[in-house]
């Protein structure tokens, strides 16, 4: 289905053939034109101390805005990734071992929606 709002006429039938009242459910659907416009909440600050990265994002005024999303190399040597929910905006990680984190932002357009939408991801080094 395309990018945009509709209109749905619902009408439910019982077993009988009886149907109920028609009722109209307005809808909006997300999908790629939505994602190319979401952008990534700034990194305020990132700081590496005694093994523990502590990464501050700036808040984020967008109402369908749901987190940030950090993916980093382990010290086990394995890729993870962490949500940081909204409306927090620090995240210590404790087991980070690499050179850089990748993050990006996750939406959620409507309460009801059923799919997050993501902006570009962004490379943050750490010294």
């Amino acid at each position: 289905m395309a990018e945009g709002s509709y209109v749905f006429e619902i009408c439910t039938y019982d077993t009988y053939g009886n149907s109920s009242i028609m009722s109209e459910v307005p809808c909006a659907v997300y999908g790629d034109v939505y994602e190319k416009l979401l952008f990534n909440t700034k990194v305020k600050k990132a700081v590496l101390e005694n093994d523990v990265l502590t990464v501050t994002f700036a808040a984020s005024l967008e109402p369908t805005f749901f987190g940030s999303e950090i993916t980093y190399m382990s010290s086990e040597g394995k890729n993870k990734t962490v949500l940081l929910k909204a409306p927090a905006t620090q995240v210590k990680i404790d087991d980070f071992a690499g050179d850089h984190i990748t993050y990006r932002s996750v939406y959620l357009p409507e309460e009801t929606a059923i799919d997050y939408f993501y902006s570009e991801s962004d490379e943050l080094e750490i010294n």
